[in-house]
């Protein structure tokens, strides 16, 4: 096991823009570790990264236009006591294809701990023109843990997922066993996690606070798998759009989805499902404890079609008198479904 960390020349004070030098450090002056023995990166201070920080790179790039391409593999890279932050709020051509705190392209059983990642918004709100500044983006890493962080102050999304297209080769590398746990994600302005891609996702035990849109989003396409997700034991202070939204391309696939045993303190679980005969999705044991705020949209609570093997248990969610008239779940083009054991208090059960 080798340790690294950043050289004296980076500044660590957080008093000028540090992305190019700590993002080719990155790229040049570290190595990989092996499987059994991972190497480990160290960071300590304030590192201010206008462009956003690359572990991996495609190569030269709008926001990263002299790195080198490359990839990391075996590596933990631990943030704990150390803050990673941009502040230009400023808009641009370039800018338009997005801002990535954090990038992570490809790369295998590697680790983010810890740290303190911020955008520049205190209370981040939804910007059409800032839709792909994101805290976390991933494209096709396999094997990678994103645990014990704080993420702030971003207009996009927390975490955006997609599949790695290689346009040259023809190939498509998709996000492969990846847990994103025990992480406080605090004001975005738009979802909070937008899973595009994945097999062997769990995002588990996180708190979410301050997402302005869906809470889980995914509007995979053509070339997108999303089996095996499980989303539970999150804490999410409040919901605005929607607990969940699901509204994929015919021909991506998605199966063995489970949604358990996570908390909204306030607002509803308005959930929106929407498959093409996909199979396996659980529901369960979810909670609503708002018992103040009206839920005030006219569709059923939960609504799920064109999936197979759907159950829906032990939820509870309290609905307010303004719901009394609505159903609170409607499945539709479902063979096989089990719903019991739900409170949905002021729905039409």
């Amino acid at each position: 096991m080798k340790t690294f960390t950043p050289p004296a020349s980076i500044d660590n004070t957080g008093s000028k823009d540090v992305t190019q030098e700590l993002n080719d450090w990155l790229a040049t002056g570290i190595e990989d570790g092996t499987p059994e023995d991972r190497n480990i990166v160290q960071f300590s201070g304030s590192y201010r990264v206008e462009e956003g920080l690359s572990i991996g790179s495609i190569g030269s790039s709008y926001n990263h236009p002299n790195l080198p391409k490359y990839t990391r593999s075996n590596v933990l890279f631990d943030f704990s006591g150390s803050h990673i932050y941009y502040r230009d709020k400023s808009y641009s051509e370039l800018r338009k294809w997005g801002v990535r705190l954090l990038h992570i392209f490809e790369g295998e059983n590697l680790s983010i701990i810890g740290g303190s990642f911020s955008g520049p918004f205190r209370i981040a709100k939804y910007d059409s023109s800032r839709e792909s500044w994101h805290a976390i983006f991933l494209s096709g890493t396999e094997a990678l843990t994103i645990a014990g962080g704080s993420y702030g102050g971003i207009p996009g999304d927390f975490v955006y997922a997609v599949p790695r297209v290689d346009q040259t080769n023809k190939t498509v590398k998709q996000n492969t066993r990846v847990n994103i746990a025990s992480n406080n994600f605090s004001s975005c302005g738009r979802q909070a996690f937008t899973i595009n891609s994945g097999n062997g996702i769990t995002i588990a035990g996180n708190n979410i606070c301050g997402a302005r849109r869906i809470i889980l989003d995914c509007e995979a396409y053509s070339n997108s798998e999303i089996s095996d997700l499980l989303f539970t034991q999150n804490v999410i202070q409040s919901v605005n759009l929607g607990f969940i939204n699901v509204s994929v391309s015919p021909s991506a696939q998605l199966a063995r989805w489970t949604i358990d045993r996570n908390t909204v303190l306030k607002g509803h679980l308005k959930t929106r499902i929407s498959g093409h005969q996909y199979d396996g999705l659980t529901f369960t044991n979810n909670i609503s404890s708002d018992t103040n705020t009206p839920y005030a949209r006219k569709k059923a609570l939960v609504n799920i079609d064109n999936w197979e093997n759907v159950t829906i248990a032990g939820n509870i969610d309290y609905g307010k008198e303004a719901a009394s008239i609505l159903t609170a779940v409607k499945l539709s083009n479902i063979p096989v479904s089990t719903v019991t054991n739900n409170n949905w208090i002021g729905f039409d059960q």
